[in-house]
């Protein structure tokens, strides 16, 4: 019962009606086409086709239904439960019913600061200090987490001067996984490496992934809150383009360091780009303090600390070996990008430690969203807010769904109406057919019928045998 409540829930019901109606045109059609002795020849018109055609069917059907009402990693904790169970240890699982998406900081309420609505964020923004205390217990406590793997080093790189990288992974409770790094860049402040962080329009010149973005909501400049929109492209042709809503914060610290909390939200002013994935799981953080320089500079050096995780929306596995195999390019980049950022930054005469007035973001007023008007639009909150620019359409998954179920619909129909049950046009049943010479009976009847035939022709065999070695046969 609580599964299908779950299923009805989640809306993947309605998104199935099309998928069965589609299903049902092709057995329509299925029932409708001729069978063509090339059709048999190549195997595409018997029982086998229509067997492999149903197997395929139901597992997408299956797989589509146990996307969208278990959370990732259910299957995994199901089958060790039952391992357990069977070695006699007892019986021990909680169904966890909904998509949520796992690696998110604990306690963060849905709608403000979670994974959710935008509702009711003008009093408090979607960032807060739940979100600051996860970072430090995680990142910079090193706490530990129940059910999760070690961190594991997965990247160890020092170029005298330039860059000092470490990087660790390691997998959570639901089987996404979580990363780790420390950067130290040379020569540069906290704050002026956390301004390069936050400067999206700067980010383009190194971040190359980085196609589009846009800022939806401000909130106070002193605390950095904004809401901003990236669409992002991976270098991998098994990563299409991704869509992120990221509401970010920057906190500070008595000894001075700078903390940048950002996570994803849902947000009214939210546009959806056409043929993007959008990224519900997402959160990324960072602390920047000052240390001595490493190599023995004269200029303090700052070290970043970050905790991040995101879910692709693809196996595990291949999420891993894309981060991995563009992880030093990506560092790489950044370093080259600092020194650039700090010269121009030093060059309009702002120094390491002061605010920067021209800073990303710096004059914009907060415009939270408000209600829409009736019958109208929801839009920014101050004197002339404009409304937001239509969405694009959305490429749907439904034409792989309806060629999926078109295919098994045709392959269904062959199968059930001309395939074993010998049909118009069919191949002839063996119990159907002719009888054989010398048989002496009309016809098998089924499968009674055919072993009394076999055994009358092994009868007759016997005697004329027995009359040729007696010599009653004269030739």
């Amino acid at each position: 019962m609580e599964l299908h409540r779950a299923i009805w829930s989640s809306g993947v019901a309605n998104e199935l009606i099309p998928f069965w109606a589609l299903f049902l045109a092709g057995l329509v059609v299925g029932q409708l086409l001729p069978r063509t002795r090339a059709a048999k020849r190549l195997g595409l018109a018997g029982p086998l086709l229509g067997r492999l055609a149903l197997a395929l069917h139901a597992a997408s059907l299956a797989r589509r239904i146990w996307h969208s009402v278990a959370r990732p990693g259910t299957l995994r904790a199901l089958l060790r439960a039952s391992a357990r169970w069977l070695c006699g240890r007892g019986w021990s699982f909680q169904w966890p019913l909904g998509a949520a998406p796992a690696g998110l900081p604990p306690g963060s309420p849905r709608g403000r600061g979670g994974c959710g609505d935008a509702a009711g964020a003008a009093a408090d923004w979607y960032v807060d200090e739940k979100d600051l205390a996860f970072f430090e217990y995680h990142a910079v406590q090193n706490g530990p987490l129940k059910g999760a793997s070690p961190w594991e080093v997965t990247l160890d790189k020092d170029i005298p001067g330039v860059v000092r990288y470490t990087a660790w992974r390691r997998t959570l409770p639901d089987g996404k996984t979580q990363y780790k790094s420390v950067t130290v860049a040379p020569d540069a402040a906290p704050r002026e490496v956390m301004d390069l962080y936050l400067d999206d329009s700067f980010r383009a010149e190194w971040d190359g992934m980085v196609i589009h973005h846009e800022v939806l909501e401000h909130g106070a400049f002193a605390e950095r809150q904004q809401v901003v929109r990236w669409v992002r492209r991976f270098p991998f042709a098994f990563l299409s383009d991704r869509e992120y809503c990221i509401a970010r914060r920057l906190f500070r610290g008595d000894d001075g360091s700078l903390t940048a909390c950002t996570k994803a939200i849902t947000h009214p002013r939210e546009r959806r780009g056409g043929g993007v994935v959008r990224m519900d799981a997402f959160h990324s953080m960072w602390r920047s303090r000052a240390v001595p320089d490493p190599w023995g500079g004269p200029a303090p050096a700052t070290e970043t600390t970050l905790l991040h995780h995101e879910q692709f929306k693809i196996p595990e596995r291949l999420a891993r070996f894309a981060v991995s195999a563009g992880q030093w390019g990506f560092v790489k980049g950044l370093a080259a990008a600092v020194p650039r950022y700090v010269a121009a930054r030093r060059a309009r005469g702002v120094a390491p430690g002061e605010e920067d007035p021209a800073a990303y973001g710096a004059g914009c007023p907060p415009n939270p969203p408000r209600p829409a008007p009736a019958g109208g639009w929801e839009g920014g909150g101050g004197e002339g807010a404009t409304p937001p620019p239509p969405s694009p359409p959305r490429r749907r998954a439904l034409p792989r769904a309806a060629s999926l179920a078109v295919v098994g619909g045709l392959a269904l129909a062959v199968r059930a109406a001309r395939g074993e049950a010998g049909g118009c046009g069919g191949p002839v049943p063996r119990a159907a057919s002719a009888p054989a010479l010398g048989d002496g009976y009309g016809g098998g009847g089924g499968g009674t019928a055919a072993a009394a035939a076999a055994a009358a022709r092994r009868a007759r065999a016997r005697a004329a045998r027995a009359e040729y070695e007696g010599g009653a046969f004269s030739w």
